[in-house]
């Protein structure tokens, strides 16, 4: 074997490897947008463009069984609720996407203490009447969306 023969099956490899851990993180990004309810969400509550409101970014919040660690952006609304989970970083950004939701407030009730990890305290929210996804924000985050929240 010629050391071109050698480099040409290296770089093969790094290839084949490389598309196949892309097509793992998209398939289990597919996975989570199904099973954490937010492609039924997104279908829905599509987010408009330019959405007037407060920001707050990097915020962990748990949509289904998946959390967002320091990975979702929330935005408050008179309109309702926004939720823009980030990307992961990389040239598969925009396959990995999950688009951003706007749900109003009237789909929105408390349910109860929720968790997103075992000492923090939360607050678990269902959206839709019957309910099509559960969030989970901690109390603090809570305190902001409770003035807009139905009573």
């Amino acid at each position: 074997m010629t050391g071109a023969t050698i480099v040409l099956m290296v770089v093969g490899i790094l290839v084949v490897v490389f598309l196949w851990l892309a097509f793992l993180m998209a398939l289990i990004y597919g996975i989570f947008r199904r099973t954490s309810g937010w492609q039924a969400l997104a279908e829905r509550h599509p987010a408009p463009d330019g959405l007037p409101g407060t920001l707050y970014h990097r915020q962990t919040v748990k949509v289904g069984a998946v959390r967002w660690r320091w990975a979702m952006t929330v935005g408050i609304s008179d309109y309702g609720l926004y939720l823009a989970p980030s990307p992961p970083l990389g040239p598969f950004r925009g396959l990995l996407r999950h688009p951003p939701i706007l749900i109003p407030w009237s789909e929105i009730r408390v349910v109860g203490p929720g968790h997103i990890y075992l000492l923090w305290e939360c607050t678990e929210l269902a959206v839709g009447e019957p309910k099509i996804a559960s969030i989970t924000v901690p109390n603090g985050l809570l305190a902001l969306l409770a003035p807009h929240l139905p009573k």
